[in-house]
This record gives C-alpha cells, sequence and structure tokens, in this order.
C-alpha cells in the first residue's frame, strides 16, 4: 500500500509497512517530525498567586491555576485561560480545580 505525503513532508526512507516511526517523516526543511515531537511542551497547567497582567508573562497555551480565598473547602484553585489581543489580555474562568 503506497504512503501519500502532502507538501511540506516526504518520507525520508522508502518503507513498504505504513511508516516505521516517526524518523521516517520529515519537513522538507530537513527538521523531523520526532525532533519537533521531542520538544513539544506536556505541561498544561501553571500555577500562580495571581493572573499575570503583562501580556509577554502571558502563555496562551497554559491554563492558570489561581488559589481561591480561605474557606474553600474542596476545590483549591480557580481554572483560567488567556485569550491576547494585540496587548490586551481577556481571562476566562473555566472551571475549578
Amino acid at each position: 500500500m503506497a504512503i501519500q505525503l502532502t507538501p511540506p513532508f516526504r518520507l525520508t526512507k522508502p518503507t513498504e509497512d505504513y511508516l516505521a516511526g516517526a524518523d521516517d517523516i520529515e519537513y522538507t526543511t530537513g527538521v523531523s517530525i520526532k525532533d519537533k515531537l521531542d520538544n513539544v511542551g506536556t505541561e498544561v497547567f501553571k500555577i500562580v498567586k495571581e493572573l499575570p497582567t503583562d501580556v509577554s508573562e502571558v502563555n496562551e497555551n497554559k491554563i492558570y491555576l489561581v488559589p481561591k480565598t480561605k474557606g474553600s473547602t474542596n476545590n483549591s484553585y480557580n481554572e483560567y485561560k488567556a485569550f491576547i489581543n494585540d496587548t490586551t489580555i481577556t481571562w476566562e474562568l473555566i472551571g475549578s480545580a
């Protein structure tokens, strides 16, 4: 069975199997998918005392956990997602943890 890859990908090693692994595919720029996947951040949450107000300190790919006020029993943190538009940060409460 033939494998079809659309640009910008190409097989670097011919294979009769579907794919022996991510080492067989690379960007046409020469960077392998395996190298890209090895550098993906896996930490989703960031615990902070308060939500950042400076755009340069915010990572839109993180969920920010802010401690709740004293007196909370079961849930200790509010979860927020940041949305940045130029120099403005909008915080959306997405849950409690």
